[in-house]
């Protein structure tokens, strides 16, 4: 088995979720490769890079990195000079071909396409610098998510598109077949031209939905992929564990240990799984947030506030299920907690008037 328990462990029971953070910088790279498809075909660089305070001499240097905000006004200058948007698609095909290489080999070593997701969502960091990949498991199948709470309205088509692309460019060279039985749904409405979907994904697509996210059936996750390899794997493993950690190293703490508790279920987080999903042992993880004036009991307790606030304002949620979202053993020990915190109980708790 090529597989590391360490891995798989994280796709087990039913609901159980993978994630990875948002860091606040894209790779240049990733904007080059957009402006040289443009260019390509005749479209004006100048245009392109309108209002985004990127120089030339920036796009010449591949470990500088822009903004989330820069990137996301390049993408909609993008839209506006060209009515054909499928370029987001185009790119993500293109990606694990001409930048995936590490991740791309490790994924491609693995046993089955269930492993394979579960690597992508471990390592996400190396496929996608600006989404939030999740991953549940059902009862039959998988739902992979993609999560962007920092992306504009705007420009989600472009970083949905792309990254449902590239997986399922990947998956189809994996298992050597020209289309694949997975449904892929949108929330943002369909595009007034959708022949392109039919190349870059697979038939059934359906928009105006819940959630950005792909289904992939059982009978798809237990193929095993053509790649195979346990040698390769571990060393590409490990490979991608210290790439993972020279990304961390680029980002906050802080902010990184943050997101990775707003994307995961509260009642299955722990420091150990916490730091797993970092990378880091738990040591370095608690002398990192130390040396910050944090822990990380902390910062779950400020997700937990306001986690309860949002859902006691809004009444989505019983106590008592909120109590087991929030990790807490019962309704009782987390009304003693919320008293703590504001000195009312959940019940009487009324929201100040802004």
């Amino acid at each position: 088995m090529s597989a590391h328990p360490s891995i798989l462990k994280n796709y087990a029971p039913n609901n159980s979720h993978w994630h990875t953070p948002v860091p606040d910088n894209i790779t240049t790279s990733r904007a080059t490769a957009l402006i040289r498809l443009f260019a390509t075909h005749g479209y004006s660089v100048k245009e392109l890079l309108s209002g985004t305070d990127i120089s030339y001499q920036e796009l010449s240097r591949s470990r500088i990195c822009v903004s989330l905000s820069q990137f996301q006004t390049l993408i909609k200058n993008a839209y506006r000079i060209n009515e054909n948007h499928s370029f987001a698609a185009k790119l993500g095909e293109q990606s694990f071909i001409n930048n995936g290489n590490l991740l791309t080999s490790r994924v491609m070593h693995s046993e089955t396409v269930r492993e394979a997701i579960a690597l992508l969502i471990k390592y996400q960091s190396l496929l996608n610098d600006a989404l939030t990949l999740t991953c549940i498991r059902t009862t039959k199948g998988a739902l992979l998510k993609v999560n962007a709470n920092e992306i504009e309205s705007d420009c989600l088509p472009y970083f949905v598109e792309h990254t449902f692309a590239e997986i399922y460019a990947l998956g189809k060279l994996c298992l050597g077949q020209s289309d694949l039985s997975v449904n892929h749904d949108f929330s943002y409405s369909a595009p007034k031209n959708q022949r392109y979907f039919k190349r870059y994904f697979a038939p059934n697509l359906n928009f105006d939905q819940a959630y950005n996210q792909a289904f992939l059936p059982n009978s798809l996750l237990d193929k095993p992929l053509l790649f195979s390899d346990e040698l390769l794997a571990s060393r590409r493993d490990q490979q991608c564990k210290d790439r993972v950690r020279e990304i961390n190293s680029k980002h906050d703490i802080l902010h990184k240990v943050r997101q990775v508790i707003r994307a995961q279920a509260l009642n299955t987080l722990s420091h150990e799984t916490l730091s797993e999903e970092l990378c880091i042992s738990p040591r370095t993880l608690r002398r990192q947030l130390s040396a910050r004036g944090s822990s990380y009991s902390q910062l779950l307790e400020e997700e937990r506030k306001k986690l309860a606030i949002s859902s006691i304002s809004q009444q989505t949620i019983s106590l008592e299920k909120l109590a087991e979202k929030l990790g807490y053993r019962d309704q009782s020990s987390f009304s003693r907690a919320f008293k703590r915190w504001f000195g009312v109980s959940p019940k009487n708790f009324t929201e100040p008037k802004k």
